[in-house]
């Protein structure tokens, strides 16, 4: 993750035809044997009744190499209500059992969709409105900590090595990173992935909680 990112390589993937598979999850069936509903309807009852969160989060993993972080990415995905997953350029994409193996079944359940370049992607998204961050290391990145997300975001990761292109920097409306406190300064890209969207998770529980406050004093 860490690096400013190389666009050589990038540049070639816009003489392409955009070719984009789009994939609807499965539904979920649950099914209790009478022994297990004594002591697992409490926790769907109160898993029920949580708060929706307010902000609408997709994330968008370009030339990504590895399939077990591509299955990481899902199992993530899956775990904060990430609502869409794109995955562009040489990223791979189901059915790889690679993918499986870390997704645990994941893949099933997230909305995906596999598209060569990932520019008409973001420009979509952007002129529906979608803030569009990337995650990466840049004179500009603002401190995860400190980043303040609009209602729909957008999260950009990049390559392992190289990062996320120029091409692809040009077009987010905002960079962040991820501080740490190690010397190595360094983390794999599906878990920088799953702290940066968890952050954007935290973030919408805590206002809302404030909110909650706000309106009982009122």
């Amino acid at each position: 993750m860490r690096g400013v990112g190389v666009g050589g390589a990038f540049v070639l993937m816009q003489h392409f035809i955009v070719l984009s598979t789009f994939h609807e999850p499965q539904p979920l069936s649950l099914t209790l044997s009478p022994g297990e509903r004594g002591h697992k309807e409490d926790f769907f009852v109160s898993m029920l009744s949580m708060p929706k969160p307010i902000r609408q989060l997709r994330l968008l993993c370009h030339n990504v190499r590895s399939l077990w972080n591509v299955g990481s990415f899902f199992r993530t995905c899956d775990a904060l209500g990430v609502e869409h997953l794109y995955l562009t350029g040489y990223t791979g994409h189901p059915p790889r059992k690679e993918i499986s193996k870390t997704a645990i079944g994941a893949e099933e359940f997230v909305r995906w969709e596999h598209a060569a370049n990932p520019l008409p992607v973001l420009q979509k998204l952007k002129d529906e409105g979608w803030q569009i961050v990337a995650l990466e290391i840049t004179e500009n990145a603002i401190p995860m900590t400190a980043f303040k997300p609009e209602e729909h975001v957008c999260l950009v990761v990049g390559h392992e090595l190289a990062g996320i292109s120029p091409e692809i920097l040009s077009l987010c409306d905002a960079t962040v990173f991820i501080p740490m406190l190690g010397k190595k300064e360094s983390l794999n890209v599906a878990v920088a992935a799953g702290i940066a969207l968890h952050a954007l998770r935290s973030l919408v529980f805590a206002r809302d909680d404030k909110n909650n406050i706000a309106a009982e004093e009122n």
